[in-house]
């Protein structure tokens, strides 16, 4: 094997280690190229590696009929010990410690993985980056049997606790300003805060945190223009409750606002909510969007603004535009207009629907993946709510077309079309240059839909919603 090659293979396990339980999907991220199917095969085969599929065990997705395998990559106890004896200076003995943890551990460890490393691939700084993965790691204990040892122990500990607790308030004083610090010098490229850091802003007591356990945090991701939190919707189901996210997210802007000097007055005032649903793949994303699971909140809906993207290199630049160009779709519109002869439409659903062209057919701008302004894109066509209009149309980026086109056969319906435009092109006209890298999807055998009862079922929920 040539150096180069090795190069690779070892720092593709060095990062499989670091992230504790990896996806496919993450994996493909982080090394951007199909190079990585052939490394990773060899790591498996030696050993290094092993892939895992878990049954979902998880309580509220089981109540809800849904069933799915949680599939991840983890450094095997031969790869570690390969890591440990290779690179001492880079590992200590801690790596040597055994993977122990149940299913619903590894799922929001992959999850957690994922959010950091398309957050890290944008190319946000990521606070306390070596510590992101580290309150989920289940360590090996030697077993104590001596009861007067424990004791003494555990009086030790009360004494250093009761030090710490005293100094948290200057600590934490100190700690914010130096985050204060990192935070204005790095907000331009954006900065990810990990769930378990996020949770620190929050204005909570401690039996409120414990209470508010239950959140589908798997971070926070802060643009020059607002905050975003970032779930993981994995295969497509996620639970949300209307009264705990919204509380957590709000409380997170208000913190951010008033700790960090960030934002507007805007957002103190109005506390307006953003989030980044995270998802594994086209048929994640239809689930997510037609709401298949039927959550009494549909995905999304919790938030003023919410965006399903997918865990890929593609996904990496909608995140990159909200953060180098947050008009970037304010200004798509207005060159559609200046150069296509495009209007602003009037009447309903102008925020889903803004712009139609000189035939009358409606246009919802799609490069974003806005799920709400989706959805009542849906809507306004299924309802007729404006009878001139025939048709409307999704203006999206080449590699979008088949998420769009899942949804649209779900439907079952010809009244929504697909219209491709060069990524690329757009993007160097509206002032977007630093792309995230990327390589040829490859093609994708489409589904037959004889049976539509996916959007049977969406129509029905909306139907007893109303």
């Amino acid at each position: 094997m040539n150096k180069k090659r090795l190069f690779k293979k070892d720092e593709l396990l060095k990062k499989i280690c670091f992230y504790k339980e990896l996806s496919s999907e993450g994996l493909n991220v982080l090394d951007g190229s199909f190079y990585v199917e052939k490394i990773k095969k060899e790591l498996l085969e030696e050993g290094l590696i092993r892939k895992s599929s878990l049954k979902n065990t998880k309580r509220t997705a089981i109540k809800a009929g849904v069933y799915y395998k949680i599939q991840s990559y983890y450094v095997t106890p031969k790869g570690k010990r390969y890591l440990f004896e290779k690179f001492p200076e880079e590992f200590d003995k801690k790596i040597l410690n055994i993977r122990k943890q149940n299913n619903d551990a590894t799922e929001r460890l992959l999850k957690k993985a994922d959010s950091a490393i398309m957050s890290e691939i944008t190319g946000a700084y990521i606070v306390n980056k070596e510590n992101i993965m580290e309150e989920d790691c289940v360590a090996e204990e030697n077993d104590i049997q001596n009861n007067d040892y424990n004791n003494k122990l555990k009086s030790e500990i009360d004494i250093i606790l009761d030090k710490y607790n005293n100094l948290m308030e200057m600590h934490n004083k100190t700690e914010n300003e130096l985050l204060k610090e990192i935070i204005k010098e790095n907000i331009n490229r954006g900065v990810f805060f990990s769930a378990d850091e996020a949770k620190k802003s929050l204005a909570l007591t401690k039996d409120d945190i414990k209470h508010y356990t239950f959140t589908a945090l798997t971070g926070v991701l802060l643009t020059p223009a607002k905050p975003y939190c970032l779930y993981h919707a994995g295969n497509g189901f996620i639970t949300q409750t209307m009264g705990g996210e919204e509380k957590i997210a709000k409380t997170l802007i208000y913190n951010y606002v008033k700790n960090f000097d960030l934002y507007s007055d805007e957002f103190i005032n109005l506390k307006i909510s953003n989030a980044i649903f995270f998802c594994k793949n086209i048929s994640a994303f239809a689930k997510l969007v037609l709401n298949k699971y039927g959550t009494k909140i549909a995905p999304g809906d919790t938030f003023d603004n919410s965006y399903i993207i997918p865990v890929s290199r593609n996904g990496c630049n909608i995140i990159k535009r909200f953060i180098k160009v947050p008009k970037y779709k304010e200004k798509l519109i207005d060159y559609l207009i200046a150069e296509y002869g495009f209007k602003k439409r009037t009447g309903y659903y102008i925020n889903a629907l803004p712009i139609e062209n000189s035939d009358g057919e409606a246009f919802f701008i799609g490069i974003d993946f806005d799920v709400r302004k989706f959805r009542e894109a849906i809507t306004f066509i299924t309802e007729n709510l404006d009878p001139q209009c025939k048709q409307i149309i999704i203006l999206c980026y080449a590699w979008q077309q088949d998420y769009y086109e899942e949804v649209i056969n779900l439907l079952n319906m010809d009244k929504i079309i697909c219209q491709p435009i060069d990524e690329e092109i757009i993007d160097s006209i509206l002032g977007f240059t630093d792309r995230v890298s990327t390589v040829k999807a490859r093609k994708r055998k489409k589904p037959a839909y004889s049976k539509n009862s996916l959007h049977k079922k969406y129509l029905n929920l909306k139907a007893s919603n109303e």
